[in-house]
């Protein structure tokens, strides 16, 4: 199925949306590059990483979790 990641700022804005991250099974490593969808790098502050895929019903599961971007 389909699996994607979106970053959302402090406030609830949606910074980032990643499309088409890996669908194997075990262990999978994405690193963001701390930039927004325009390109721009973010500030140090905490994020929320949204994790999405699709089940076999092709229905959403979602995972939710904090970041701390320091630089």
């Amino acid at each position: 199925g389909e699996v994607k990641a979106r970053i959302y700022n402090i406030v609830g804005n949606q910074l980032k949306e990643i499309n088409n991250l890996p669908k194997t099974r075990g262990y999978n490593e994405y690193v963001w590059n701390g930039q927004d969808s325009s390109g721009r790098e973010v500030g140090n502050d905490v994020y929320y990483l949204v994790l999405m895929a699709k089940d076999s019903e092709g229905k959403w599961v979602k995972a939710r979790t904090k970041m701390l971007r320091l630089r």
